[in-house]
């Protein structure tokens, strides 16, 4: 088996496949049927899909990555700072806000 290492623990590919089946059964214990939805070419078509994704997913996952770019980003610049020697932005005091 090949394993794969996640922080301290680590995952299997067998760990993989039960995780996909039991996302399974609790789909299908709310009535999600994926065999229905893929014979009926839903999956295909994408219309609910593509509606899922922009009434609810869009936004908030946009927002979630935009905010991961924005650290990435923060982190890359401290990182190059620190490599040229100049202070990073740890090092700058935080503004006060007058009462």
């Amino acid at each position: 088996m090949k394993n794969l290492s996640i922080g301290n623990g680590v995952i299997s590919i067998l760990g993989i496949i039960l995780l996909a089946i039991l996302v399974i059964f609790v789909l299908n214990y709310f009535n999600i049927h994926i065999r229905v939805w893929v014979e009926n070419g839903q999956a295909q078509g994408g219309g609910e899909v593509k509606s899922l994704w922009n009434e609810y997913l869009k936004k908030p996952l946009e927002a979630l990555w935009n905010f991961g770019l924005e650290i990435f980003w923060s982190f890359v610049s401290d990182i190059k700072h620190l490599g040229e020697g100049r202070p990073n932005d740890f090092g700058t005091p935080v503004p006060t806000v007058p009462y």
